[in-house]
């Protein structure tokens, strides 16, 4: 999720917030982006420098960039921030991300949106797939009788030009988000 950018400190104290899930399963968008204060807060008591916080392009997460780290430190950087990110963030992003996931007619309507997406990037005739692993499988060739499904050039565009519109959907397939297929 973090960048390595250099950016602004943010130099507030995380003593005493809660970071933990609430017992009900909701979180709303003040602790959410309190968390992601203190994750950000976290990195930088580990001696790097933080960018500010932004929504990404999802319109739902929020995120920040890493920076003040040499090519060296690149690695300790991403410890860091994974650290800070388990004990702070880990949980409470999981639920926010689930809330904002849409069912019914939201959803479908979404759907239409992502095939159109493709359709118009030169993915023609994709069937609607109840996973984004099945339709990985229909971009690829994977389902089809006799296999496909192989890394050629042809089907490495195809994958690239469905991330694209993925990107731009990313809650019509949530499934393994955050290492989970359905909602906590």
């Amino acid at each position: 999720m973090a960048g390595c950018s250099l950016g602004v400190l943010l130099l507030c104290s995380c003593a005493g917030t809660d970071t933990s899930t609430p017992s009900g399963g909701a979180v709303t968008a003040a602790k959410y982006r309190t968390a992601v204060e203190v994750t950000a807060e976290c990195v930088v008591a580990k001696g790097f420098e933080v960018s500010k916080i932004d929504e990404a392009p999802d319109g739902v997460l929020l995120s920040f960039g890493i920076g003040g780290a040499s090519d060296a430190e690149i690695e300790s950087a991403g410890r860091a921030y994974d650290e800070c990110y388990e004990e702070h963030l880990f949980e409470i992003e999981k639920t926010w991300w689930w809330q904002h996931v849409p069912t019914g007619a939201e959803r479908e309507a979404m759907m239409d949106d992502l095939y159109q997406c493709m359709d118009a990037a030169g993915l023609k005739g994709l069937r609607r797939a109840g996973t984004a692993t099945d339709l990985l499988a229909q971009i690829t060739g994977a389902d089809q009788p006799g296999g496909g499904g192989e890394s050629t050039p042809e089907t490495l565009e195809r994958v690239g030009l469905a991330q694209i519109c993925l990107d731009q959907y990313p809650f019509v397939y949530p499934d393994g988000m955050f290492g989970v297929t359905e909602a906590p």
